[in-house]
């Protein structure tokens, strides 16, 4: 053993002497030889011996258990008493200090050489413990996480300085209280039946989640707690040892989200266009979801939809462009654009598509927002015919009233005809009375010779002396094959 600094406090001059040759003897240096408690404790102060040895009943106003008690609690420095005998009184006062050793008078060599080595030895291991004590308490102490002990009955022996905090009250007030008491009413009778029901199976370990109140403040916490349960060798709980995270932010997260996800829900099937959310795969996208005016627009369920792509609903000349577009979803930028959807029935009908890319979760999805545009097409188409009706009016009253002759004003009125309502072609006959013949008096668009075949037309055998004869409007998709019509090939022809 390395050489130590060693103080004796002894009032026989004789033991003194004995006991320093000892220890000089065995390697160490006696660094003072004092003869009272107070002496002890002044001498110890200055030249912090490793060790002291103490006669406990040296004769002044300290005695050496007196003066030993305070060179252990104020200088951290080991004693070993030195005794001849000692009344029962007095060996308890003395346990009391924590002696690293005692040594009977007369004493030999050995003794004394295997109670100082005992004493270092027993006084490293408790400066280790206590390191480690620091060490755990400085852990215990600085978590972010509620730390509690409570015994078999469930009442606090110990809790650190975030539960203090959590549950507002110290730590000395809340020594000997229920556990149960801090939870939140609504949770204290599932607490209990847990507490319960982990003690009768015998588990060593087992999480619950359930709030805490502040006894301070009333703000409640939500909590997550792993607790471990000791038992005795008869299987009986000795105490739990919890820990606890505080998860309120967690919680009120999840609350929001809920509420958020409730209110999209609310938005998502109330919406009057149709909504659906994708899943983008290798040029296509996968229906995750549709909202109710999506289902009702194109004639399927929900449930025929999600997992469907969007193959599906697309016309073949959507359909081409969707690599195209999915492609450019997937770099972020929003996609605007015109297509056509085909029901369930098989019908088509027009639509604008305005989507984009989100991320939930970390995963991409596509947002698309469908609106069927087929009244709007419908509404522009008849406002756009009554413009070119209203136009065609205006170019015809000019003509009537502005043109320098007949011929002229007829003219005008066909090439206003093909301008406005884009035919292909117009022509207007005069009836001519005296020689009961029709005469081409104005030709526009395709044809505009007034000398053809057609330039004078009979009142029968062919379309137009009908119509000039009965006065009735003829109006037909389809003229191919009609009687009334006799230059078939022409038909075909043009």
């Amino acid at each position: 053993m390395e050489k130590k600094r060693i103080m004796v406090v002894e009032d026989e001059g004789i033991t003194a002497l004995r006991l320093q040759g000892i220890l000089q003897d065995l390697g160490h240096a006696v660094t003072a030889m004092e003869i009272s408690g107070e002496e002890a404790v002044t001498k110890a102060e200055a030249e912090k011996p490793d060790l002291v040895m103490m006669d406990i009943a040296l004769r002044g106003a300290m005695d050496g258990i007196e003066a030993a008690g305070q060179i252990y609690s104020r200088f951290n420095i080991p004693v070993v008493y030195l005794t001849a005998h000692s009344d029962e009184k007095t060996l308890q006062r003395a346990k009391l200090t924590g002696p690293f050793g005692y040594i009977i008078k007369p004493f030999d060599r050995h003794e004394v050489h295997i109670t100082v080595d005992l004493a270092f030895y027993k006084h490293e291991l408790e400066q280790k413990l206590r390191k480690s004590e620091q060490r755990f308490r400085e852990v215990v102490e600085g978590t972010s996480a509620l730390i509690t002990s409570v015994d078999a009955e469930g009442t606090f022996t110990y809790i650190n300085q975030m539960a203090e905090q959590i549950l507002g009250i110290k730590a000395e007030e809340c020594s000997g209280k229920p556990a149960l008491h801090f939870i939140h009413p609504d949770d204290r009778e599932l607490t209990k039946e847990w507490f319960n029901e982990c003690t009768r199976s015998r588990i060593s370990q087992a999480s619950i989640e359930n709030r805490l109140v502040n006894q301070t403040t009333g703000e409640v916490h939500h909590m997550m707690w792993t607790s471990h349960f000791y038992y005795d060798e008869k299987g009986q709980l000795t105490g739990v040892n919890g820990i606890a995270r505080d998860i309120t932010a967690r919680k009120k997260a999840e609350d929001a989200l809920k509420e958020q996800e409730i209110k999209f829900h609310s938005l998502f099937n109330q919406a009057s266009d149709s909504i659906f959310l994708f899943s983008p795969q290798k040029d296509d996208l996968i229906i995750e979801d549709a909202n109710e005016a999506a289902c009702a627009t194109h004639g399927y369920t929900r449930e025929e939809l999600i997992g469907k792509s969007i193959r599906l609903l697309d016309d073949p000349g959507t359909v081409q462009h969707l690599p195209e577009r999915v492609s450019l979803l997937m770099t972020g930028e929003p996609l605007n654009v015109a297509a056509v959807h085909v029901r369930k029935d098989g019908s088509t009908f027009p639509l604008e598509i305005a989507a984009r890319r989100i991320d939930i979760g970390g995963r991409p999805y596509i947002l698309a927002i469908d609106r069927d545009i087929t009244g709007r097409m419908k509404a522009e188409k008849e406002l756009s015919d009554r413009m070119r009706l209203t136009e065609l009016n205006a170019d015809i009253g000019t003509a009537l009233t502005e043109g320098e002759s007949l011929h002229d004003c007829l003219q005008q009125c066909t090439e206003a005809l093909v301008a406005h309502l884009n035919a292909l072609f117009a022509r207007i006959w005069v009836f001519n009375e005296e020689e009961n013949i029709l005469e081409l008096h104005a030709s526009a668009g395709l044809y505009t010779r007034l000398d053809g075949t057609h330039s004078r037309k009979t009142l029968s055998g062919n379309k137009i002396g009908v119509i000039a004869r009965e006065r009735t409007p003829y109006l037909s998709n389809n003229i191919t094959g009609d009687p009334d019509i006799i230059d078939q090939e022409w038909v075909k022809r043009e």
